[in-house]
């Protein structure tokens, strides 16, 4: 007989969770997930993202005492509380879902381990062999199409008698000790920028599995078909999937996603919308087999050394702390990181252009800005966070990526109606992006809009 311990971090659903139907007939099994208190504190993660991963990981617990099952929920160094955990309860082999990150890794160190890789489009026989993994997404990319199989949802039969085994709902329930559940961030969200956010960044309970699954049927239903035109929008309620939340809880199978464009496609035929949103998925599957094969590179300023990285390493000062208060000159910059500090979240066309700034413009070590989304980012993810800022940086295989900011804005809000949501109209209505511009703007300070207009023309047009 195994006694079993199932990490549900990062699985807190019940579709394509194999953990849940691992113990076989006459074994026992005790569910867990850890909140890990280095990870989550002030530093690391916003009250609002604690705020979100308490929620969650309390109504899975709740979702799974209805049937009957219990899950253990604790609060701790994740290291520590596995080992405390397989004493006390005579554990002989452990599960969990593959992670990513080398710190995760660690925390089954000494442990009999178990990993399946259950939030990855591509495990099993389908895994890419990291030692011959493409050096670039559109290899990786090309080396699966056309004919691209994913690995399927795995539905099986929860063990519900082997996971009573070792403890029952109520004895869960009175055992588990999470910190208290932070207060609300301050309601200062204008109401015109509430009204044009989706439902899932300002409530987590729109991220639970039940939630998650039935907005993304309703996008595909009502909103995919545009998905082409619309993803380089900067805000907007349904402009996006807004998968990225779900999946970096584990609330949703990236793929059940996956599978449910495909009868998408099957019903109203594929198109180029339907194609570019699995061409995002298959970005988030890159890194993180990217992040297994080089676990140090994503958190390196040098990264694997085959380029100039920008900025200087460790270096913040006052040009990084202007930058996370959206306070840098740049309107279009601003927006888009006030609108982080107020909601969680960003765009995609707005992360890029803001990493880009902070290393190319301010001169800042990238890691910076990586761990400063860590913190703020409702959709964190550590191999898709991590692995994108070494990308723009040119920390990886490809040469840095600087962009334009000032032509961005003027080409993806071009009426500065974004802009000006975030940060307010201009007195006469004009000069939303060049301040500078107008007539009578005072002397150039600190940092100089003459040295910031050198280094744009200096820029590549992307």
């Amino acid at each position: 007989m195994t006694r079993w311990l199932l990490l549900c971090n990062d699985l807190l659903r019940l579709d394509d969770n194999a953990l849940l139907s691992l113990p076989e007939t006459r074994d026992v099994g005790l569910l867990v997930c850890i909140l890990p208190a280095a990870a989550y504190r002030n530093e690391r993660a916003s009250p609002r993202r604690l705020q979100q991963q308490l929620g969650l990981m309390t109504e899975f617990q709740q979702r799974l005492a209805s049937l009957g099952i219990p899950l253990l929920l604790r609060h701790g160094k994740p290291a520590t509380v596995l080992r405390q955990l397989c004493a006390q309860y005579q554990i002989n082999r452990v599960a969990a879902a593959e992670p990513t990150a080398i710190d995760e890794y660690r925390w089954g160190t000494g442990l009999p381990m178990q990993y399946l890789d259950l939030n990855s489009l591509l495990a099993d026989e389908l895994r890419p062999d990291l030692a011959t993994l493409p050096r670039s997404f559109t290899a990786f990319r090309q080396q699966r199409e056309p004919l691209l199989n994913v690995s399927p949802p795995q539905q099986q039969p929860v063990a519900v008698s082997q996971l009573n085994g070792i403890l029952n709902v109520a004895t869960a329930i009175a055992l588990s000790d999470l910190p208290p559940m932070p207060a609300a961030p301050p309601a200062i969200v204008a109401p015109a920028l509430a009204a044009q956010l989706n439902a899932g960044i300002s409530d987590w309970q729109a991220q639970t599995e039940t939630a998650a699954i039935a907005h993304f049927e309703q996008y595909l239903q009502l909103h995919l078909s545009h998905y082409k035109l619309s993803r380089n929008a900067l805000i907007g309620s349904e402009f996006a999937s807004f998968l990225s939340i779900p999946l970096s809880r584990g609330t949703l199978s990236v793929r059940l996603a996956w599978q449910l464009i495909v009868q998408y496609e099957q019903k109203f035929g594929q198109s180029e919308s339907s194609y570019w949103l699995r061409f995002e998925l298959l970005w988030r599957e890159y890194f993180r087999h990217l992040q297994r094969k080089h676990p140090l590179a994503c958190f390196r300023h040098q990264g694997l050394g085959l380029h100039l990285v920008p900025g200087q390493p460790a270096v913040a000062g006052e040009g990084f702390e202007r930058w996370c208060r959206g306070e840098t000159g740049l309107p279009f910059i601003d927006a888009n990181m006030r609108l982080l500090a107020q909601t969680g979240w960003m765009s995609n066309r707005g992360r890029q252009n803001v990493a880009s700034y902070l290393m190319f413009q301010l001169g800042c070590d990238w890691r910076l800005g990586a761990a400063w989304f860590e913190q703020q980012l409702l959709d964190y993810d550590v191999a898709s966070n991590w692995g994108n800022w070494a990308y723009i940086a040119g920390a990886l295989y490809s040469a840095p990526r600087s962009f334009n900011a000032l032509k961005q804005a003027l080409e993806y809000d071009e009426a500065a109606s974004f802009t000006s949501l975030l940060l307010g109209k201009t007195a006469d209505g004009t000069h939303r992006h060049q301040p500078y511009a107008q007539p009578g703007w005072p002397a150039p300070q600190a940092w100089t809009w003459q040295q910031y207009l050198q280094q744009l023309q200096q820029l590549p047009e992307l």
